[in-house]
């Protein structure tokens, strides 16, 4: 995953936040699990990191709605590369703070995510907005569960038959 993502600039945004801020990476790899627990070791924080490896894809919406703000921190896309994970966290209705690509921001804009750069202080800064601006979590949450329609199935395949009959 660190080759799209940067998983570690999570642990690293922890020194930025209070200690009460904790950490929960699911669906992790083995050897990546191993790497980032020995860097939360480094950083003094791996108290407050909760790291659990591959999961059944069926339990990852109950993992999605018991998180307070969904983190997506990307750090390289292709364009029309959509990840299907922004969809499911629209479709969870938590507040998003994401770094992104533009195939990202066919998905994520300002109504519904705080997009940040892929650095630890900058996603930091945006949970700890969120935290102080329980209007605005609620805000993001609403509008990102709405906007997730648009990516139904039933809408999709519309979308498509749409593109194919023109074909």
């Amino acid at each position: 995953q660190e080759m799209y993502y940067n998983v570690s600039l999570l642990i690293q945004m922890l020194k930025h936040l209070p200690d009460n801020v904790r950490l929960l990476l699911v669906g992790m790899s083995g050897g990546g699990a191993e790497t980032l627990a020995e860097f939360a070791k480094k950083m003094n924080v791996y108290d407050r990191v909760e790291i659990i490896q591959r999961v059944n894809y069926s339990v990852v919406p109950s993992y999605l709605k018991s998180a307070d703000i969904l983190l997506n921190p990307k750090i390289k896309g292709y364009e029309g590369s959509l990840s299907s994970k922004l969809i499911e966290y629209l479709a969870a209705g938590k507040p998003i703070v994401a770094s992104t690509t533009d195939a990202d921001l066919e998905v994520l804009n300002k109504n519904n995510a705080i997009i940040v750069r892929p650095e630890a202080e900058e996603f930091a800064n945006a949970i700890s907005k969120l935290v102080r601006d329980p209007a605005l979590m609620d805000s993001l949450a609403v509008h990102a569960r709405k906007d997730a329609e648009q990516f139904s199935l039933d809408i999709r395949k519309k979308y498509f038959e749409g593109i194919m009959s023109k074909i």
